[in-house]
């Protein structure tokens, strides 16, 4: 369901509004979505908001993280070392709406990437994982 609606008050699609869902509840706690989707013109974001199913996260907790991608999402924890402040950026796998850009960090967190124009390594500790969700597998969803 590609229906626009909020998270945290910010604008996101029913699809990313439902993973966001589950991964309050294994994080066990919820979290302030500080930038949401369908956001156009965006420097800092190099155009990965500009469609549907990427969210920036003020907590960058890595149980958090890891929660995000257990559910489904491409995430990272970005960082003043990267030239951003201190939060989660995090993409929906296989989002039919989403942007270019994120398309491509969904690629790159599948090669152990950060998403990010330096194609630095993913610096996220192992203990997180890297999970490739089952039902993207069982509906064929791109990466």
């Amino acid at each position: 369901n590609y229906a626009r609606t909020t998270y945290g008050g910010r604008t996101v699609n029913q699809r990313t509004k439902v993973m966001l869902q589950q991964a309050a509840s294994i994080y066990g706690q919820g979290f302030p979505v500080t930038q949401g989707s369908y956001n156009r013109g965006v420097s800092a974001s190099a155009g990965t908001h500009d469609g549907g199913g990427v969210v920036d996260i003020g907590d960058t907790s890595l149980k958090l993280l890891r929660a995000l991608r257990q559910v489904g999402f491409a995430a990272w924890v970005r960082s003043p070392d990267e030239g951003f402040s201190y939060h989660i950026h995090a993409c929906a796998i296989g989002d039919k709406e989403m942007a270019a850009g994120a398309k491509n960090q969904i690629t790159s967190y599948f090669n152990g990437r950060n998403g990010l124009a330096n194609n630095g390594r993913d610096t996220a500790p192992s203990s997180v994982g890297r999970p490739y969700p089952a039902w993207a597998k069982k509906y064929g969803a791109p990466i």
